[in-house]
């Protein structure tokens, strides 16, 4: 395993060089595969599994950025309405930032502004105020509020924005992100609080954000962005909500986790499934301590959504009889796959590399 902290932050620097920086200025925004030529993915919801009846070409909606993030443009989109970026936010399993093309109109140029104090949203969605007559931004789960002055009033916390306005926002809604960890005590509690947040929501393919409307299709005259999360989605953004960058998807999360053996298992450690069967979906799940797992289980129907299951329940044996490698029908009643268990939350030195990231990765500069 690498320090992802110190990969990112190489990468960062030289991938810098090949592009404008933007920042997310919408509450949430889709990343794609494909530089579409249309709308497109844009006029659906894009909820359920691949293969459900009436959820179309969701292969292609890869992943989700929420207010604030940054990206890269990489200059080379093929549809003037859509910026090819590259996402340090989300990396692979080596480091490398992710890639994908987002509407040009939901970001705006910031260049490589700095900032002193990092927050990010805790609440499914809050709103941000500048000035008494202002009818609030939207801000949902996992935005970012970068800044350099804060103070709080009663129970706003007010800061100036980056461009240079001064705004507030509950304090109760947000997490103030530091250079120094918090014990990992903390950190365990809190992933899994705000992974609970996350229960009853619909899965979304390439999902990495709160639900936000009704879980209902909407006709196509209509542009609606999908929202939700994957598997894989819900894992990074709830580590992202307490300033850790890991990799965006179950594979490279997986490859990125320390080993962890079954019965060693701690709140906020990490189930993954890797199908026997070659090309299969892979999946991962988290725990929540007293023989609880949470995961966005892609099922069928009512089944899809974001859920809470017993341990035994779930893989048809206890923790204390499991051992890594083992197979299960872990993610489908008909598939078999080897089941492995790893932790984030469990080394200190990575840990610190995996915030320092986080804080390269928004702007951060002491």
């Amino acid at each position: 395993m690498f320090f992802i902290g110190l990969v990112v932050s190489m990468l960062f620097s030289s991938v810098s060089a090949q592009g404008e920086w933007h920042q997310v200025n919408v509450p949430i925004t889709s990343i794609w595969t494909v530089p579409w030529e249309t709308f497109g993915p844009f006029t659906y919801p894009a909820w359920g599994w691949p293969t459900e009846p009436g959820v179309v070409a969701l292969k292609e909606h890869d992943s989700q950025l929420v207010l604030h993030e940054r990206v890269i443009d990489l200059g080379d989109s093929r549809n003037a309405g859509m910026l090819h970026v590259a996402i340090p936010s989300q990396p692979d399993a080596e480091g490398k930032p992710g890639e994908g093309y987002i509407n040009k109109e939901h970001v705006v140029p910031c260049g490589k502004q700095t900032f002193n104090t990092i927050m990010v949203v805790q609440a499914l969605a809050t709103k941000i105020y500048a000035g008494r007559r202002s009818n609030g931004t939207q801000a949902v789960f996992g935005s970012v509020l970068q800044h350099n002055e804060l103070y709080t009033v009663g129970g706003q916390v007010v800061f100036t924005q980056s461009n240079s306005t001064v705004a507030m926002v509950d304090k109760c809604d947000v997490r103030v992100i530091t250079a120094e960890l918090e014990s990992l005590d903390e950190l365990r509690a809190v992933v899994c609080a705000n992974a609970l947040k996350f229960v009853g929501m619909p899965y979304c393919w390439g999902g990495r954000s709160p639900f936000v409307g009704d879980f209902t299709p909407v006709p196509a005259i209509e542009l609606e962005i999908p929202t939700s999360v994957d598997c894989s989605g819900l894992i990074h953004l709830v580590m992202h909500s307490v300033g850790l960058t890991i990799p965006r998807n179950a594979g490279p999360q997986a490859a990125c986790m320390q080993p962890v053996e079954p019965i060693a298992m701690q709140p906020g450690d990490i189930f993954y499934f890797k199908p026997l069967v070659a090309g299969g979906t892979r999946h991962v799940l988290m725990y929540l301590g007293n023989n609880q797992a949470i995961e966005a289980f892609g099922g069928l129907g009512a089944q899809s959504s974001v859920c809470i299951s017993n341990v035994v329940d779930r893989f048809g044996v206890a923790l204390s009889a499991m051992k890594n490698g083992m197979v299960l029908f872990a993610d489908h009643p008909t598939r078999k796959c080897e089941v492995t268990c790893g932790s984030f939350l469990n080394n200190p030195e990575k840990l610190q590399a995996m915030r320092d990231a986080f804080l390269a990765n928004v702007g951060y500069q002491a």
